[in-house]
Order: structure tokens, then sequence, then C-alpha cells
């Protein structure tokens, strides 16, 4: 049940006031994103561009994100099916790429290890490791076929760790959802550049979800190392537990736990966890005793003293000697040292353990953590973060309101602390933030009924949180949003409607700005682009009205006038020649959208708050900031559509091929041709002619201005700008057939005097 979703505006408001008197421990610090409330973001001068809010100005680098891998010798899987052994080393050689998953962790790892030594590849493989810890967790979403990549190693075996945070998850959805001819070009990818690749994880969730039907057809190999029932049974039933419970060593147990739960982190990492733990922990040994005796030898009377002793102190005197009794030894991994069981195994019975046996043990722990700020502070390891989100999760499920949402009110507290000290280093503040985003994500994949309706209370409590990194205004809701924008059952799209419709003007704006970046992440997968457009901003786009544009009432919402004004800020500013989307989307979609007759006082509206510039022909900028007025706004939506169905048109006769014409069946630059006759009204027809017109003139004045001393340069730039003025005559020819319109009367809106005044109260 989504409780937000059914709340009206004035019901919204309500709780909003509630909930935030209620259950907020810490007062919402809104930092304003401007002094003045009439002041818009991203108004600075020069040439700015239209993007705020962190968004991204260039493409990612992508980086080859793998790492040695360190073979280990001596380890020994709890259990082997050889039969399963020999069949997927069988497929490794045939299909280069095979899954290996588990209930047991440490099975995994082991069968993992003994794979890639019984493996003999035809010609040598450096041993690589790739996982979503740290680097590649910040770095651009990585899918399978991101193998292809050039960067992407070659001649190597790479084993992925399919962890449990958000971008693994991205990583493993890109495998359940690819079909099958996705599947055997990348096993051809994978032969020609001499690689094998091996993905294990041991999280039970990961394993249905690759084993799930419904997800579509899984086309690659997969092993499930789960040992038999009884053979897990057995070993930990017959396990030596004692050190738990050894009370001259009362520091084994807290050193066990870590090792358990926080297993393979550094040797640094783990001490630093340790010493959380025993900041404040004492036991009593006996220090001293006294006997009285009788006159026949007899004792009478026996008296102890005890001493106290700092655990902590214990611990940093004998870490050696401790660390060798719990049956613990520094290992090297990928060039790096990591603690661990000297048997993994000792791991699997000491979690069963302490999860049957110890529950109240386990939770003393993790309240400790998290009062000493260690898992949200910024030296701590993203695999220690990934792993206190883990136990998080655990805690979570069994008490979703303490566990749950007063964690994440914990953490945004100190969040607002921090974001709103201008003192404070941005690193604590980022930590905290991509805290609070994967802590909120990998709750809401516990699917938890309860749980989520408390998360989306959190959620909506923060709808206007604002604060600055590096003076730049953020949301924290839009934040989330976008992190979470490809997770399944997460509405994006709702949490934006909410945005704009409850939001204040700064959130709305932050809103707005979200769009842009949405649509800019979409980039490289044009059908996430198409969603974006058709589930997204095409459900907010008011119907068009064969009216005037000043003649009909103002957009009533914000949601309209941004949705509407999107098309001109996102292409109105960008080369649309870098990628191909008209082939992607529907064209009545961006055709009726452009010539939507409510798009001026649609923008009008959007000019409010943001600032209104001129559109430079070539989309790569925005031009000079213009007056709110009638005039400035007709020009602006004008230039946009003459513009765009320029560059539209362009681009689909350039991927159009000569070939023999078939009956009934168009090229795409004539059927668009005939969605813009068919959607223009006549103003727009005649303002879209004038517009051609004086750019097939202005093709002319680049060519008599270009540079007469570089021959060669000055042919080839004069070729091109004559393509260019040659296919937008061939726009306008077909248009002009097709709409019976000539310049013969004023155009675009500028004759409607007085309907602007009226409308605005100027």
């Amino acid at each position: 049940m989504n409780l937000v979703k059914n709340l009206q505006k004035n019901e919204a408001k309500e709780v909003l006031n509630q909930v935030i008197t209620n259950n907020t421990p810490h007062q919402q610090n809104n930092v304003s994103a401007t002094g003045n409330e009439n002041t818009s973001f991203g108004e600075v001068g020069g040439d700015v561009t239209i993007y705020a809010a962190g968004m991204p100005q260039e493409k990612e680098v992508f980086k080859d994100p793998t790492e040695n891998f360190t073979l280990q010798e001596n380890v020994q899987p709890l259990y082997m099916n050889e039969e399963a052994l020999q069949q997927t080393l069988a497929e490794m050689y045939q299909e280069r790429i095979i899954f290996l998953g588990g209930k047991s962790g440490s099975n995994v790892v082991a069968t993992l290890h003994n794979i890639i030594k019984k493996y003999e590849p035809d010609a040598p493989q450096e041993h690589r490791w790739l996982s979503f810890w740290g680097k590649n967790n910040a770095q651009r979403n990585i899918y399978l076929d991101s193998v292809t990549e050039e960067a992407f190693p070659q001649n190597a075996l790479v084993a992925i760790d399919i962890t449990k945070n958000k971008a693994s998850d991205t990583f493993l959805k890109s495998i359940v959802e690819m079909p099958e001819q996705g599947a055997i070009e990348i096993k051809n990818t994978l032969r020609a550049k001499n690689l094998t690749i091996i993905c294990y994880f041991n999280d039970t969730r990961q394993v249905q979800t690759l084993t799930n039907q419904k997800k579509g057809n899984f086309s690659f190999h997969f092993w499930d190392t789960s040992p038999p029932i009884n053979t897990i049974q057995e070993f930990i039933s017959a396990f030596d537990y004692s050190k738990l419970y050894d009370k001259n060593h009362s520091v084994f147990k807290y050193i066990l736990y870590v090792a358990t739960f926080f297993p393979r982190t550094s040797p640094k990492e783990f001490k630093k966890i340790v010493d959380v733990l025993l900041s404040e922990k004492k036991d009593e040994i006996l220090a001293d005793a006294t006997r009285e005796m009788s006159d026949k030898d007899e004792i009478l009377k026996r008296t102890e003293a005890l001493r106290t002793r700092s655990l902590l102190y214990l611990w940093e005197q004998q870490t050696d000697d401790f660390f060798e009794a719990c049956g613990l030894a520094i290992e090297q991994e990928n060039d790096l040292q990591k603690v661990d069981f000297v048997d993994a195994r000792d791991r699997e019975a000491y979690k069963h353990y302490f999860k049957s046996k110890m529950p109240f043990f386990l939770l003393e722990q993790f309240d400790n953590l998290v009062n000493s700020g260690l898992p949200f502070a910024p030296d701590t390891s993203d695999q220690t973060i990934e792993y206190f989100i883990q136990i998080s999760c655990e805690l979570a499920k069994n008490d979703p309101h303490f566990y749950g949402t007063k964690l994440l009110h914990k953490v945004s507290g100190l969040f607002k602390s921090f974001a709103t000290n201008e003192d404070s280093p941005t690193d604590i503040v980022s930590t905290l933030r991509l805290f609070l985003v994967e802590l909120t994500y990998a709750m809401l994949k516990l699917d938890n009924m309860l749980l989520t309706e408390r998360i989306e209370f959190f959620l909506f409590e923060h709808l206007d949180y604002r604060y600055e990194i590096n003076k730049t205004p953020r949301n924290l809701l839009a934040d989330i949003t976008f992190e979470l924008k490809a997770m399944e059952g997460f509405d994006k799209y709702r949490w934006i409607e909410l945005m704009m419709g409850l939001g204040k003007k700064e959130t709305k704006n932050i809103a707005y700005y979200l769009l842009l970046r949405l649509a800019d992440s979409y980039q490289e997968n044009p059908q996430d682009l198409y969603d974006f457009l058709e589930e997204g901003i095409g459900e907010w786009l008011p119907k068009s009205e064969k009216t005037t544009p000043w003649e009909q009432k103002e957009a009533q919402t914000s949601i309209e006038s941004y949705s509407l004004s999107f098309i001109v800020d996102y292409w109105g500013f960008y080369k649309l020649d870098e990628f191909n989307l008209l082939a992607h989307v529907n064209p009545h979609l961006l055709a009726s959208w452009l010539f939507n007759s409510r798009l001026e006082i649609g923008y009008h509206n959007r000019s409010k708050y943001l600032p209104l510039r001129d559109i430079k022909h070539d989309g790569s900028k925005q031009g000079n900031v213009l007056s709110v007025d009638q005039k400035n706004i007709c020009r602006v939506i004008d230039k946009a559509r003459a513009i765009l169905t320029e560059v539209w048109f362009r681009k689909l006769t350039s991927l159009e091929t000569p070939q023999e014409p078939v009956k009934g069946n168009k090229p795409a630059s004539q059927k668009y041709v005939e969605l813009f006759v068919q959607y223009a009204n006549r103003e727009q027809k005649l303002a879209l002619i004038e517009g051609w017109e004086k750019q097939i003139q202005d093709y002319s004045v680049q060519i008599r201005n270009l540079d007469r001393h570089d021959k060669k340069k000055r042919k080839q730039q004069r070729q091109e700008i004559l393509i260019k003025q040659e296919n937008l005559r061939d726009l306008k020819g077909q248009f002009s057939k097709l709409a019976g319109v000539n310049l013969t009367s004023k155009k675009g809106c500028f004759p409607l005097v007085g309907l602007f005044a009226k409308l605005t109260g100027m």
C-alpha cells in the first residue's frame, strides 16, 4: 500500500507537518538556494549551461575497472560436486562465461579458486578481479556488455564479485534481461578478446534472480554450489564454540564477531572495528587471594580480590596472540592484505551460532557501531559500509521501526548537522549522502510492506530539504530519486510529481533539473530514454487545444509547465547529432509535444523561476538572458521549433540509404514532415517557414564569411554548410507543399496583443 501516493495536497501537507513534529529527531534546517525569492538557479551570468545540481558536463571516460587477482592455494571447499565441476569447466572452455552462486559464501569462494586452478585456457590469461566496492560503485554503470569496451582487459580470466549494492544489482539486471542473441554476441566477444569470466555471489536473493524464469530466459551456465543441508549441519554441530564463553579472554567473542560479519577486511580496518567495540569494555580477573587457616590447617575463610582490566588495552597488547587463538590469519588478496579465518568454513559455523544463540549480543554490537559513527566516517571503507548495511537490513526485517526508519533518521540527522555547517568537509557530507542512498535502496529491496511505508514517510519528510555541495543547491529527495532511478518497484515519477506539486519554489526547480539529469543519464541506453519520455514526461503533457497560445487558461500545475518546457530546454541546448534518439521515440509524441498549443504559456510559467535564454542554432549553448515577455517567449519557442525540426529532418535523412521506393513504405524523414503538418496550427506553420527561410539565408552568409586563407579547410566547411542548406530547402519544400501555406500573412503569436497582459496581470 503506497500511503503517500493517495494523499491529496492538503492531506499531504498535514501529514508532513505531523510526521515532522512527532518523529523527526532533528529540526529541519533548509539551506535556501538563493537569498532572494525571485532569484533563479543558474542565473550567474555569462554563457552557462542549463544543467545544474551536479550534472556531468563531459562524458566520463570508462577506465579498466579490474584489479590483480591473487589465487589462494590452500582453500578447500566444504563441499564439491565433481560432476558439476567438470561440467562447469567444459562450459568455461566452450562459452567463456559462467556463474557461481550458493548459500554458503565460503564454499562459493573456495569453489571459485579451485575452478581457476583447474582451468587450462588455450592461450595464457592473466588473473583479474572486478568488484562493485569503492571506485566501481562510483564509476558509471557497468553492464555485462561493458566487456566490449576497449578499456576492458584482454587475455584475462576475470573473477567478478557480485555483491549486494545498487551498482552490483544494475550489473546483474543487465545479465538477467539480456536476450539470447545478445548473449551469443557477448560470448563471441569474449572469445575474440581471449577473455574468460566467472561471476560469483552468495546471496540467496541473487540466486533466485538468475533462476526466475519470469525475468526471461537466462542464457548462461549457472552452478549453485550450496552444500547439502546435512553437510552444513554436521559441520556446525561438531564445531567447538568454547572461545565465545572463555571467561579469561572475553576479547575472543568480539574478535570473532568482527571476523564473522565483516569478513576479508584490511588489518587496519579490522583493528579499527574491534577497537570501537572494545573501547569501553572491561572484565574482572583474580588479582589476589588470602586464606584463614585453622590450627589443623583447615581453610576457615577464603578472600579473593578482583581486578578490573580494559579489554581494549588487552587487545592492543596481545593482538597477534589473539589472532592465532581465534584461528585468524592475514592473507594476501589482489595485492592487498585481508583478515580471514584460516579455515573459511569457521565463518559459517560462527554466523549460525551468533544468530541462533547470541541475538542480544549482536544487537548490542550493532548499536555500539551506530553510536560510534564508524559506518558513516569518510575513512571507513566501502566494503565495511556495505557489510554494515547488510546487517542493518537483517535487523530491519524483524523491527522496521527501530532498525529501519529510526536508523534512517539518525543518519539523516548527522547528514543535516554537517550539511548546514559551512566548515564541514565535503567528503563527510558526500559519505553520509551515499550511505543514505545505499541504505534506502537496500531496505526497499527487502520488499517488506511495513518497512516500505515507513521509508516512504521518511522520504516525504525530506520533500523540501535542501543543502549545498560546493555552493551548488541540492535536494536530498532528488538525489535519492536519481540514484534509485533504475530500481524495480521505485516510482521515480511519483516522487518528481510530488516535488513539483507540493514542494516549494526551489524544490520545484530542482525537480525540473532532476528531469534533465535523468535524460542525460539515459543517453547510452536509448530504450531507457524512450521509457523516460513515454512513461514519464509524456504522461504529464496536457492535451493541445486548437486555440492560440495566449487565449487559453494558464497551465494549472508546475508539472504541466515543466513537462511542456522540457523539449525546448533539453533539446534546445543539446547536440542532437551525438546520438540517434529519433529511431527510438514515438514520432507522434515528439511532434505533438513540440507543436502543443500550450507550449508558450507553459514556457512562460517555467520562466518565472528559471532564466529565459535565447537559443543558438547549433544547440550547444544558451544565448543571453532575456526579459520574460510575450515577444521573447514567442521568439524563443518559434526559433526552437524551427531548429529542432531542421535537426530532426537532417538526422533522419542522414540515416536513410538510397533504395527503390516500396509502396506504402515512406522514409522516416517524410513521415516526420507529415507529422509537422498534422500537429502544427496555421501560425506555427508560418513561423516555421519564416524561421527556415532566415536560416537558409544565414547559411549563405556563413559561406561568404569563411576563412579564405586555408583553401582545403574552406572547401570542406563550405561543402558541409551547403549540405545543411540543401537539406533545409528540401524540408521547407516538402512542408510547404503539404501544408499549402506561404509567407503572405503575419507569423507566430506576436499579434495577440492584450491577451498576454490580461493573463499575467501586467
